[in-house]
């Protein structure tokens, strides 16, 4: 699998847009956009990567929520690509609806949608468990803090993640997280109980 981030050294404001691929580029591999954003030079970078040859430049958009940053050049994605659009269950952006659990083949790897319930109702995270990868959008999988309350939902999830070899995290905005993975996300997992127990103490 490899995995390019088209909005690397973006001037403007927008997200993390990562280009995901096979590591061959055969016909079975679906070339996938996570997100993508608001740099309309995204275009020009997917058109000069090399795809493959019998396969749609773009088959497929992931998006990790709705956010306009996110979001922002979605109709020109579609008009130059034609992608399918998958988005979360309330989304009116896209062509088909995740459903929590859902295995996709992205590249030539199979990753699992994740229903994350924190950053709105609709936050998808996709996991690889075989490259211990995971996209994580807006979800704060590496950032989670002793103050504050989490949704139960959204605990579950990161206990779910906690117990996985995860290696690398591409998160919707910042520098890839390609060290301590797991531990990251098992700190996460601790700080995030602990600010839940401090409120129930409290109340």
């Amino acid at each position: 699998m490899r995995i390019k981030n088209l909005t690397s050294g973006a001037k403007g404001y927008t997200c993390n847009v990562y280009l995901v691929q096979g590591d061959w580029s055969t016909v079975d591999d679906v070339n996938t956009l996570i997100d993508v954003g608001t740099d309309d030079s995204v275009i020009t970078r997917i058109k000069t990567s090399l795809t493959g040859i019998g396969t749609k430049t773009i088959q497929q958009v992931l998006l990790t929520h709705g956010d306009y940053d996110h979001v922002g050049i979605l109709s020109d994605i579609k008009a130059v690509f034609n992608p399918i659009v998958y988005a979360g269950s309330t989304s009116r952006q896209a062509d088909r609806k995740f459903e929590d659990g859902q295995s996709i083949r992205v590249g030539d790897k199979i990753f699992t949608a994740i229903y994350a319930n924190t950053h709105g109702i609709d936050s998808v995270c996709f996991f690889c468990e075989e490259e211990g990868v995971i996209f994580s959008g807006d979800v704060p999988v590496h950032m989670c803090h002793e103050k504050g309350s989490y949704p139960d939902e959204f605990l579950r999830v990161l206990e779910f993640l906690a117990s996985k070899a995860i290696k690398e995290i591409y998160p919707g905005h910042g520098k890839p997280i390609l060290k301590g993975a797991k531990e990251i996300i098992t700190d996460s997992f601790v700080k995030a109980q602990k600010a839940n127990r401090d409120i129930w103490r409290e109340g």
